[in-house]
């Protein structure tokens, strides 16, 4: 089972120092550690697939050819290869495979720290993430989204979530929450802070609705 994550005293002091005086906090936590690495690791990860794809074309062709070059079966081709050569194309395989997960990990390990430092935050008037250093913010990232909203909650079974914040219905995504503890929760307060029900009541704003996607 993950483990839900809460900002540390230190940490709701750099929130509080973020915050404008009139501004109030509604929701705040920070994200599961697991699912923030994940979420970030993921086209590191498809570029280690192709990397190892490669690493492993190079270790058979240099398996291949040392078998050949200590005559366990007859070379296919002339002159044979050496065992020099073959034993440095397996080298260049073993070494593609070990600086490329040796990679992937310190990658990993860098999200692992920047995730305990993380801290997510909803107020009325504003999304808000905060990357502090000693209690202190280091990298704020807001955004005060628009009428009316496009959201898209993704969650997991261990009760876990994704949310995203889309500045339209075409594009990209520009505000990502990782690991939310109670997604469906914190999706609902964000709606009901930047949506609030007297916007959405009319048959015309009911034609605007917002994709809201579960999955």
């Amino acid at each position: 089972m993950s483990t839900t994550y809460y900002p540390r005293p230190l940490d709701i002091k750099a929130l509080e120092t973020e915050l404008d005086p009139d501004e109030e906090v509604r929701w705040h936590g920070t994200p599961d550690v697991k699912e923030y690495v994940f979420a970030n690791l993921i086209p590191g990860i498809m570029i280690a697939g192709v990397s190892s794809l490669l690493s492993m074309l190079f270790l058979l062709f240099g398996a291949n050819n040392l078998a050949q070059a200590l005559n366990w079966w007859a070379p296919s081709r002339v002159p044979a290869p050496t065992i020099a050569g073959a034993a440095a194309e397996c080298a260049i395989g073993i070494g593609l495979l070990v600086v490329t997960w040796g990679a992937v990990v310190c990658v990993a390990n860098h999200y692992r720290r920047r995730a305990a430092r993380t801290i997510y935050a909803l107020t009325n008037t504003r999304l808000i993430t905060i990357l502090t250093s000693d209690g202190t913010p280091v990298d704020v990232h807001s955004i005060e989204p628009a009428h009316p909203l496009i959201l898209k909650r993704i969650d997991s079974t261990n009760g876990l979530g994704c949310i995203n914040l889309f500045p339209s219905s075409n594009g990209d995504s520009s505000f990502s929450w990782y690991g939310v503890s109670e997604p469906r929760r914190v999706e609902h307060l964000i709606r009901h802070t930047f949506d609030p029900p007297h916007l959405t009541s009319s048959p015309h704003a009911a034609q605007h609705n917002h994709p809201e996607t579960s999955q």
